[in-house]
């Protein structure tokens, strides 16, 4: 089970017409915002993005703070006021063991739940459950396996560790999911066709990336 300092830290994003996921982590009186580097693919300094914020689609200036090398999929931005109020969220690099169940939060499809708060309506996240089954070391960093099954939507989502009750972490940032190529059959024969089969097979890049990224340039980079 999560908390609210969880979902209240989740954020519809879009950019350049693609939409996805991206969360708030607040470190050193800063609050950066953190998503897979595809989401924001081209994404520079004093650009705008999208967040939907109090029930409305809202244009907010980001700096680049840091992206990940080239066969990674971390980006992590800065907004010129923070966007939410500081709950305790953190990034990790650990605090997670393997077969443990983990969770992961976002915007599948642009998929939403409502509730309401005396402020007005609340746009929160979906979140889903998988298995933590195994890592993967590359040279940009770690690549977290998880079993589960995602949807176009989540990328640049919060991986949740939950360890101890009400001490959630962020352990990963969701990417990606595994895909197998399957033949298309039509009346039991088949055709020149395939599909891209979801496997249930999840990518997340390990949070220590932009931990790292952060801890490099604070204050953003020239890009």
């Amino acid at each position: 089970m999560l908390t609210f300092n969880v979902y209240d830290r989740v954020f519809e994003v879009r950019w350049n017409g693609t939409t996805g996921t991206a969360f708030t982590v607040d470190i050193d009186q800063r609050q950066y915002l953190v998503s897979a580097k595809h989401v924001f693919e081209g994404i520079k300094s004093s650009n705008h993005i999208e967040v939907f914020l109090q029930s409305r689609w809202q244009k907010i200036q980001v700096k680049v703070i840091g992206i990940s090398p080239k066969d990674t999929d971390v980006v992590v931005l800065a907004t010129e006021m923070p966007i939410i109020p500081n709950h305790p969220l953190r990034l990790s690099k650990g605090e997670v063991i393997l077969s443990q169940d983990v969770f992961f939060v976002g915007y599948p499809y642009g998929l939403h739940s409502t509730a309401m708060a005396t402020d007005g309506e609340l746009h929160l996240p979906l979140v889903k459950k998988a298995c933590l089954s195994g890592y993967l070391e590359t040279p940009g960093g770690s690549i977290w396996i998880l079993d589960g099954f995602n949807n176009p939507g989540f990328s640049g989502g919060p991986v949740i560790s939950a360890i101890k009750p009400t001490q959630e972490v962020v352990v990963g940032i969701v990417s990606a999911y595994r895909f197998s190529e399957e033949s298309v059959h039509v009346g039991g024969e088949p055709i020149e066709a395939i599909v891209k089969a979801n496997t249930g097979i999840i990518y997340a890049y390990s949070a220590a990336i932009a931990i790292d990224l952060i801890a490099e340039k604070p204050n953003g980079t020239q890009i």
